[in-house]
């Protein structure tokens, strides 16, 4: 057997090797049931602040640095409609005393189904998910 087709071997069975692992590790599955629970076990960690001004909401979120042992991760907000995401951004966030605070400003047209999803750890992290309480905004 030649030199190159050893090399060629070798490569393939590392490849065959590697590559279930490293597909597992960034396969992640979401059960919706799961982030519920986990939402409503953080809910008194996360603290929202809603003001209305015009025809725009100006939203301010607090949530905790780190849960459960893993460390913040990313923040987003997301639109649903009929059951599917129809947007999503990242959000960038910064310290604020103990916690970690995050804002962005959304149109009233906008509003009614907008929600925010925190993540902590990676790749496939803790995610909690929440409905911004637009109900509850201060003119």
């Amino acid at each position: 057997m030649n030199l190159s087709m050893e090399r060629s071997i070798l490569i393939t069975t590392i490849l065959f090797t590697l590559l279930p692992s490293l597909a597992a590790a960034t396969s992640c599955i979401r059960d919706e049931e799961q982030i519920a629970e986990l939402s409503e076990k953080h809910q008194p960690d996360i603290d929202f602040e809603v003001h209305k001004s015009g025809n725009e909401f100006d939203v301010y979120i607090d949530f905790p640095t780190e849960i459960e042992g893993k460390d913040f991760s990313r923040v987003a907000v997301f639109s649903v409609n009929d059951g599917a995401i129809s947007f999503m951004a990242p959000l960038s966030a910064g310290p604020k005393g103990e916690k970690l605070h995050t804002w962005f400003i959304v149109g009233s047209d906008l509003a009614l189904t907008n929600k925010v999803q925190i993540t902590y750890g990676t790749p496939c992290g803790l995610i909690l998910e929440y409905d911004i309480p637009f109900s509850e905004a201060r003119e």
